[in-house]
């Protein structure tokens, strides 16, 4: 797995949009943080890229395949066990069905207001920025 230079745990993420609204996952009552929502996404692999990760854990974990449209600006993130840097993709579907294969739930969420979830700290902020370049590109 990839470490950056201050040792933080590299994890890439998908926001997948749809008709205005982004995609969401909750947290399975296995998995660490369980019950929290997240954008799907995971750890990076030696020698993969964060386009290929993207690629690869969404077919994963949702059963899709995704064409990543663009990465965002990463966030870094302190868990108590844990640091990492979290680095989004706004991706398209290409192909398959999504289905929660590690989530408990899926859910369209509309980024704008905030969504009335409990969404992991540092998807929080990817989801402001996200916010922010749409903001930005919104007459593109």
């Amino acid at each position: 797995m990839y470490k950056t230079k201050n040792n933080h745990l590299q994890v890439v993420c998908g926001i997948i949009e749809k008709k205005g609204m982004i995609l969401a996952a909750k947290r399975s009552s296995t998995q660490a943080h369980a019950g929290c929502w997240e954008f799907p996404g995971g750890k990076i692999h030696t020698r993969e890229t964060p386009a290929d990760a993207i690629i690869r854990e969404l077919i994963e974990e949702l059963g899709i395949i995704v064409i990543p449209r663009l990465q965002l600006a990463s966030v870094r993130h302190t868990y108590t066990l844990k640091q990492i840097e979290l680095i989004p993709f706004v991706c398209s579907i290409a192909a398959g069905c999504l289905y929660p294969l590690e989530h408990q739930e899926l859910r369209w969420i509309d980024p704008n207001p905030e969504p009335h979830i409990n969404l992991l700290p540092p998807d929080r902020e990817i989801l402001a920025i996200y916010r922010s370049y749409c903001l930005q590109h919104k007459n593109d």
